[in-house]
Parts: structure tokens; C-alpha cells; sequence
């Protein structure tokens, strides 16, 4: 902004002008309270967006990458694996993300996308559980333990040796009366993540920035 005036000073001016130079107009736009809110929502629904992925990615790795308690050795045997959480897939596909306003992305394993037996299973595995088995479950459990040990011979080199090492650490026992599921937390192990936390931050700052400025 420039001032020019006459008349020795501003005190005894008679007459003046004033012209403006600038970006003013989208700062008048950017101070708009009703524009700028449009806009601020505008960004953060897209900001959730891509912090729902970043979860699902997160989370998704860290499954790959084994980070949880290694499966029993009955687990071992039944699966052909010794990396927890993995097997068909099926958890990799829940994981997901809801956005539901510009304040608020839901991630997790969601019950309208994925019903709810998938929910229930998913936070059994979350959170870890007791289960106590029935005599009938005990035998049905140890015929397909006996089962999957006669298909060993077809497993690959690895899964292999993880069955048949999980068979020696078994030692001809038998499934016990309780089964402990431990806590394998695929959902909060990933929201506790700095570099997650940091992408957060990051995805909501430039939000803001890009409401304000515009870019």
C-alpha cells in the first residue's frame, strides 16, 4: 500500500490518495469466514483420504514384516507358517478406513464394509482371548494337527522346516484344555507409529495451508 499526500504531513493534508498493491484480493477471499471454511473442509476430506491409506499401508506392513507374537507351534502346523496374521489374506483386506467428515477418518477393521463375524474375528486377534476347549474340540484340533503333518512333504523349504520344527516343539502332547490367543495389536501398533503420526500432522498442516494461500 502506498500514501500520497500534500499539505506538509498527514496533519494538515487537504488532499491524498491511496493505492494498493498485493495479493489483497485473496487475502479479502482467504479472511471470507464462509469461503474459507468451504475450502478448509474441502481439504481436510482429502487430507483423511490419504491418511486412511497411509494407515492401511502402515498396518499392512507391519503384518508382512512379522512384528507380532510368532503363532504356536499347533498354529505352526495347522497354517505351514510361523508369521502370524497371515494366511489367505482375508485380514489385509479389512483392514480399511471411513471418512466421515472433515474432522473424523475411522480406520480399523470397519463392520459395514467387511459384516460382522469378520469384526469379531479381527478383534479376537487384536486383542488376544482365552478359549476354553470342549473334549470334542480337543480331538477334532489334534486330527487335523496329525492331517497337516502328513501334508508336510509338500510344503516348501521353509514353511516346511517351520512345521516340522513346530512338531518337535509339541513333543507328542496334546491340545490343552485352554488356548491363549495373544494380543497381536495390527490396529494399534500402526496409530502408534511416528512416522504415521508424523504423515498426520503433515497431511492436516498442509490442509490448512492450502485453504489459506490456496496451494
Amino acid at each position: 500500500m502506498a500514501v500520497n499526500g500534500s499539505g506538509g504531513g498527514f496533519a494538515g493534508a487537504r488532499s491524498g490518495s491511496v493505492r494498493l498493491f498485493g495479493r489483497w484480493n485473496e487475502l479479502v477471499s482467504a479472511l471470507d469466514p464462509v469461503k474459507f471454511e468451504a475450502r478448509l473442509n474441502r481439504e481436510l476430506l482429502a487430507a483423511n483420504r490419504r491418511i486412511g491409506r497411509d494407515f492401511q499401508k502402515t498396518a499392512r506392513k507391519m503384518i508382512r514384516q512379522g512384528k507380532y507374537v510368532e503363532n504356536s507351534p499347533i498354529t505352526v502346523i495347522l497354517k505351514g507358517s510361523s508369521k502370524p496374521l497371515v494366511r489367505d489374506g482375508d485380514l489385509f483386506q479389512s483392514i480399511t478406513y471411513q471418512v466421515v467428515s472433515p474432522k473424523l477418518v475411522r480406520v480399523g477393521v470397519l463392520k459395514q464394509k467387511v459384516g460382522a463375524d469378520a469384526v469379531n474375528i479381527a478383534r479376537i486377534l487384536h486383542e488376544g482371548a482365552i478359549l476354553n476347549a470342549t473334549p470334542k474340540a480337543k480331538t477334532k484340533v489334534w486330527s487335523m494337527v496329525a492331517e497337516a503333518l502328513g501334508r508336510a512333504g509338500k510344503l516348501s523349504g521353509r514353511s516346511r522346516k517351520s512345521v516340522l520344527r513346530s512338531a518337535a516343539a509339541l513333543g507328542g502332547g496334546r491340545p490343552t484344555a485352554a488356548w491363549v490367543i495373544p494380543a497381536r495389536p495390527f490396529l494399534l501398533a500402526p496409530l502408534r507409529d511416528k512416522r504415521f503420526q508424523r504423515a498426520v500432522f503433515n497431511h492436516w498442516k498442509h490442509a490448512a495451508r492450502r485453504a489459506f494461500f490456496g496451494r
